[in-house]
């Protein structure tokens, strides 16, 4: 008789998901350990599932998943939208996820699988990180910035506003009408296209006027994210990388100023997205995967 690991599957994915996310809020580093113990769970619960239940072990639908995962993660982290932590986070979740949701274990199912749950974090992800700089912004008070912000680009954003609520019903009507997978896939790029360009206008505005701050170089610490050209230490100031101690120490000798960055702790994207997949995935997108 087949015995079931999804309990152990998902246990592993929400409290390691969970506890990335602790930690990014808490320290905003993610110890490596982390995403390596999660990797290292998953593991251990497939050859379980293999002496236990004599299932195969999905390997083309884990490293399809995965590697999806790693190339658009460190797109997005040299695009500076990512810290390198986010991106291990995903890849280890992806090592879980192939169970956890029945992927077929071929290359085509597994990519498929892994752009939809791409799409939806970035959705998931796109509302989480307008309320975090909210918050911030109304803690440190710079709510005044944002209304002139939104005053000057008010026409252009209003137009993809309502475009993209175009696109949100459409994308509802298709999931509700079981769309064939290439049909819903048009229907998600209407709606992400439109949402992906507001967030970068909004993302601009918080990187330049929520998170960007200037401080005294005997502030600096380890972890710091620097915002600002270094050409001495080849920092660009654009990636989303902390420094390390030997750079605090040359940072300190050269300059008496320095711009720093902070940003969206943007770990806990990935447990609210599980949780969402979760609690969808039977009702609506697991008709796109069969066995």
């Amino acid at each position: 008789m087949a015995v079931s690991l999804f309990l152990l599957f998902a246990s592993v994915a929400l409290i390691g998901s969970a506890l990335g996310s602790y930690y990014d809020l808490k320290t905003s580093e993610i110890p490596d350990k982390v995403p390596i113990g999660i990797s290292l769970m998953g593991l251990i619960l497939y050859i379980l599932d293999f002496f236990i239940n004599k299932n195969t072990f999905p390997f083309v639908s884990i490293i399809s998943v995965c590697g999806f995962f790693l190339v658009c993660g460190y797109v997005l982290f040299w695009l500076a939208q990512w810290g390198e932590a986010d991106v291990l986070i995903l890849v280890s979740l992806g090592v879980l996820l192939p169970y956890l949701f029945s992927i077929p274990n071929n290359f085509h199912s597994a990519m498929m699988f892994a752009g939809v749950f791409m799409g939806i974090s970035f959705a998931v992800g796109g509302i989480y990180s307008v309320v975090f700089s909210i918050i911030i912004m109304v803690k440190n008070k710079k709510t005044n910035a944002f209304a002139k912000y939104i005053l000057k680009e008010k026409n252009q954003l209003h137009s993809i506003f309502c475009f993209l609520i175009l696109g949100t019903v459409l994308y509802i009507y298709a999931c509700l009408k079981q769309m064939h997978y290439l049909e819903l896939l048009t229907v998600e790029l209407l709606v992400f296209i439109p949402f992906f360009y507001m967030l970068i206008k909004f993302a601009k505005f918080a990187d330049e006027f929520v998170y960007r701050k200037k401080i005294k170089t005997t502030e600096l610490v380890e972890g710091d994210v620097i915002a600002q050209k270094i050409k001495e230490l080849k920092i660009n100031g654009k990636r989303y990388e902390g420094i390390v101690e030997e750079d605090v120490k040359k940072i300190k000798k050269i300059l008496k100023y320095v711009y720093v960055k902070d940003g969206v702790r943007y770990a806990p994207v990935f447990f609210l997205t599980i949780l969402l997949f979760l609690a969808i995935w039977k009702s609506y997108l697991a008709m796109y995967f069969p066995v």
